[in-house]
């Protein structure tokens, strides 16, 4: 087992918040990237750019950990050898270019511990991981964990869903460094996504098996409810600054249709649903995005600037099923034609009495195929 962490009080705040988006099961929309000496031991970051030893690696439970946070501010020298966990995660795969990119799976949340007698203060567990690094101030972000703190997190509480409380327990634990950064963000989470006119939500599966992509299979043409929570990291005692900037789907039209192309933050927390439909099969997946712009723009602005942070899943589009009445008007067409062409041979070879019936036949059954066959080619839903 493993930590992969990030700097929550580093220039890159965003990247430690980002995580907290999606639902449990999905890939996370790009890969982390780190150097071979942000490995403990830097002998991993051998084992994982080695083709033969990367494959035996990530087929066994060793690509099993743990996502979160790790502070570098040295005006707080008590967080420098602390990890705070956020959820579950599964290496998938690891490329080797300038940097070791690392793509994974986003598992279960950590959920927040009691930390106060009243039931009332919660905050996310901690690890102390000064047993491990020489220096607590070394940039060390994937760092193999020993039997001890493995141990140590097998008490900490996961669950698949998102936990209640768990941006103010957020806020509680992260270092007073961080805490000007993530506050008054606004962060959009995708919370379900599901088949217009279905109960059940959509459950994230494989859909490329050669980049180990996971996301949702849609179909073309389709409808699909999509249902979005959005919340500001509040400073307390303070007043929020007005709300300037607002989620946009950057999809092009040909691509998605929805309902709105807009979600608008109005309040601090709240629950926003449209539909989408996508319009394109593609040969691969692609991501669905619902990045920050200005109001009244639809410019992408940048996460950290805006203190916006929006979302990208991945889906991948299939060519439209024919239902079941489709189907069985395209047979009955087929059956239709099939029995005129006999009925026309037949025709040939009887009497004319014989000859008139049949005749009454073929142009019943021909004025039914054609129909049929209209129905089947000329469907809509």
């Amino acid at each position: 087992m493993f930590i992969l962490s990030t700097y929550i009080d580093g220039p890159r705040w965003e990247s430690g918040l980002e995580p907290l988006l999606y639902p449990t099961g999905v890939s996370f929309y790009r890969p982390f990237s780190y150097r071979r000496e942000y490995f403990q031991p830097e002998q991993v970051a051998d084992q994982l750019t080695d083709p033969s030893q990367r494959r035996s690696l990530l087929h066994t439970t060793w690509n099993d950990g743990f996502f979160g946070l790790r502070f570098r501010d040295a005006a707080y020298p008590d967080f420098l050898p602390l990890f705070v966990p956020l959820r579950k995660v599964t290496v998938l795969d690891v490329e080797a270019s300038d940097q070791i990119n690392i793509s994974f799976k986003l598992g279960p949340y950590v959920s927040p511990m009691l930390v106060s007698a009243d039931g009332k203060d919660h905050a996310l567990p901690r690890l102390e991981l000064g047993g491990l690094l020489t220096n607590p101030a070394e940039p060390k972000f994937l760092i193999v964990l020993r039997d001890s703190e493995k141990a140590i997190t097998s008490g900490w509480n996961v669950r698949e869903d998102f936990p209640p409380g768990m941006w103010e327990a957020l806020e509680k634990t992260v270092s007073p460094a961080a805490r000007p950064a993530i506050f008054n963000t606004v962060l959009l989470r995708l919370m379900r996504l599901r088949q217009r006119g279905k109960t059940e939500a959509l459950t994230p599966i494989e859909i490329d098996s050669t980049s180990h992509i996971w996301g949702f299979r849609l179909q073309e043409n389709r409808a699909y409810d999509v249902l979005f929570t959005y919340f500001r990291i509040r400073q307390p005692g303070t007043e929020p600054p007005p709300i300037e900037h607002q989620f946009c789907l950057t999809n092009p039209s040909e691509e998605i249709q929805a309902s709105r192309r807009f979600v608008l933050v109005n309040a601090n927390y709240r629950n926003e649903e449209i539909w989408i439909s996508p319009k394109m099969a593609g040969v691969g997946p692609v991501q669905i995005a619902f990045e920050p712009c200005r109001l009244g723009d639809t410019k992408v602005v940048d996460q950290r600037a805006s203190k916006t942070i929006g979302l990208k899943f991945p889906v991948l589009v299939e060519p439209q099923q024919w239902p079941k009445k489709r189907k069985v008007d395209f047979l009955i067409g087929l059956l239709c034609f099939g029995v005129t062409a006999w009925l026309w041979w037949k025709y040939q070879f009887s009497s004319e009495a014989t000859q008139k019936a049949l005749l009454v036949l073929i142009a019943v059954l021909a004025s039914v195929g054609i129909t049929s066959i209209k129905d089947a080619l000329m469907f809509k839903r």
